[in-house]
């Protein structure tokens, strides 16, 4: 009987924490779908920006508004690598120890709906942003004005972060090519500007350990939201992820 009953409260954490994160999901979309109604001329983002990393990458981006199969070619796979990072983060909270990669997301995210909210920047000159063809999950194509902070630069680095923690060094340099490669590919195509790549970078480490010290309040919440003895659950008993002693304080 006990096996069974820890299995049906399993399910129903797992219940729970997919019920918190489709909420997530359809706030985000929510949000920036809010977020693309608004034209340059309601936000007053007329003046234009000097980015040196555009002028570096100014021959790149002249190649890919000349040549559109590349260009949606390099969204294809930018946004591929996005989603795949994303759904992994997800499984991780869903089937995991802890809630606590969603609300890494969630942190992060939230903070970059509320700097989008406060923060209009103007569009930049030969900016490549259309839909390929490819449907994504987190990567909203219809909007294109919202800049500061760079989502793509969040999940990437916290993703480097997560596979960091979880596979090593190994992860660490998968997760930084894969971070470098969003970086640049964002910059090429002018979906973002320098400020937005630092801030979201740093917004990414923040929301990391900010969802460390959070997790275990989050966790014994939705553990009685789905009916299970915190104390008895074999899972939170154990000692918490950040407790290895091989993971830097900030992981």
């Amino acid at each position: 009987m006990t096996d069974s009953t820890d299995k049906k409260s399993s399910r129903r954490l797992r219940g729970v924490r997919l019920a918190a994160i489709i909420i997530g999901l359809m706030l985000w979309h929510l949000t920036q779908s809010m977020i693309g109604q608004r034209s340059v001329e309601d936000t007053g983002a007329t003046s234009a920006i000097v980015d040196q990393a555009h002028v570096l990458t100014a021959d790149w981006n002249a190649y890919l508004n000349q040549n559109k199969t590349a260009a949606n070619a390099l969204l294809i796979v930018s946004t591929a690598l996005i989603d795949l990072i994303g759904i992994w983060l997800l499984a991780n909270a869903i089937f995991g120890k802890s809630i606590r990669p969603f609300l890494a997301l969630l942190i992060l995210f939230a903070a970059r709906q509320v700097c989008q909210y406060f923060c209009a920047l103007p569009l930049p000159v030969g900016i490549i942003w259309s839909d390929p063809g490819v449907p994504s999950l987190l990567i909203t194509y219809g909007v294109a004005n919202d800049f500061f902070f760079s989502g793509h630069t969040g999940i990437a680095v916290f993703g480097a972060i997560e596979l960091a923690r979880r596979f090593g060094r190994t992860g660490a340099a998968i997760g930084v090519g894969i971070a470098i490669f969003e970086i640049v590919t964002v910059l090429t195509l002018r979906a973002h500007y320098t400020m937005d790549i630092v801030a979201g970078a740093a917004m990414a480490g923040l929301a990391a350990m900010a969802a460390v010290r959070m997790a275990g309040w989050c966790d014994e919440k939705m553990e009685r939201v789905a009916g299970i003895n915190p104390i008895a659950n074999p899972d939170t008993a154990a000692q918490p992820e950040s407790a290895d002693p091989r993971q830097t304080p900030c992981s």
